[in-house]
């Protein structure tokens, strides 16, 4: 048996081998391919499994493709290990070399005995046969910065990583601790990590989770400026049948946000900006309007308008593809000071 769960979508492998995937998000009702399959690594736009022939399946969150995706695809099976995150997906291949589709990991882990991959939101980290750490792509906090140590695994969140070393011992780096709070002392056998917050499994069977990352959403409102709060989260865009660009608010906490006015025409004009109608979010607070505009080539560049702003918020990775489908693709994650009451 094994499970997975990434985002609003979790899936299982049962008893008999064959997976169940339950949840719903803008990405779609997850639909389970058939066969028998050894572990599952669910994702929010794209799941992927590995059979118990060494083979990997990856289907779209919405729609399954019975035939192998591009990540199957990708390189020559049998697979040991599979995972993946925000950041993409990790095989690791019967050979224990690694590699990544949307993550660039460094060609001297292609052909090194891996042990274990862990792929977070924009970084992932390996175990190397020697049980030192290597990490790469993302390393905005310190993520992708491993301390030194004999590690038994680790697990990649949102801009931090958690280790569990050989001694049982955990530890973890990236995100500052200032806010957040540090990791349980004790024996331990497994650690996960989410967004903002990792758990572990002790020798004992207790599982222990804490808040690595506190930012502001996460301290009581009467402690903040009431005229500004922080909303942090992604843009979402699809490509539709008929050609037009939707796009959403995908929030860091609560659901995904779809405004009224959240599409852009095949006939827009290249390089004037469009905005959304507003964005609320779960608690009611209307933080911005998503601005959109396609480019000379094609491609459509995202932005985000705070309230009670003129100053347009440009994420990083905020470019849709000019060939993109009906699959939905994200920016990265981003940041807004909406003033209150103010549009």
């Amino acid at each position: 048996m094994d499970i997975s769960i990434q985002g609003r979508i979790a899936c299982a492998i049962i008893l008999d081998g064959s997976i169940d995937c339950w949840g719903q998000g803008i990405y779609g009702i997850p639909v389970e391919p058939a066969g028998s399959f050894q572990s599952i690594s669910a994702g929010v736009s794209e799941s992927c499994a590995l059979a118990q022939n060494g083979t990997i399946l990856c289907w779209d969150a919405s729609e399954l493709n019975l035939a192998p995706s591009q990540s199957a695809n990708a390189y020559a099976g049998p697979f040991r290990a599979i995972d993946s995150g925000d950041g993409g997906l990790c095989v690791i291949m019967h050979s224990r070399g690694l590699h990544c589709l949307h993550i660039n990991a460094p060609s001297f882990l292609r052909f090194s005995s891996i042990q274990s991959v862990s792929v977070g939101q924009s970084h992932a980290c390996a175990v190397h046969a020697d049980q030192s750490v290597h990490c790469f792509s993302d390393n905005w906090y310190g993520e992708s910065s491993p301390p030194d140590g004999h590690f038994h695994s680790v697990a990649a969140g949102n801009g931090f990583t958690c280790g569990l070393l050989q001694t049982g011992d955990l530890k973890c780096w990236g995100y500052e601790y200032e806010l957040g709070e540090q990791p349980p002392a004790g024996s331990f056998t497994a650690v996960e990590a989410g967004r903002k917050h990792a758990c572990a499994l002790s020798d004992s069977g207790q599982a222990l989770c804490w808040l690595v990352r506190r930012d502001v959403l996460d301290v009581p409102v009467h402690l903040l400026d009431p005229t500004a709060l922080q909303a942090a989260g992604r843009l979402a865009a699809r490509r539709l049948t008929d050609g037009r660009v939707e796009f959403a608010f995908d929030p860091d906490r609560g659901e995904p946000v779809l405004p009224a006015s959240r599409f852009l025409p095949p006939s827009a004009a290249s390089g004037r900006w469009f905005n959304s109608s507003i964005v609320t979010t779960d608690d009611g607070r209307e933080i911005g309007k998503i601005s959109v505009r396609k480019l000379e080539d094609g491609r459509i560049e995202f932005g985000f308008l705070p309230t009670g702003s003129a100053e347009r918020v440009l994420p990083r990775s905020r470019l849709f593809p000019a060939s993109a489908g009906d699959r939905w693709l994200r920016t990265a994650e981003f940041s807004v000071t909406p003033k209150l009451g103010r549009r």
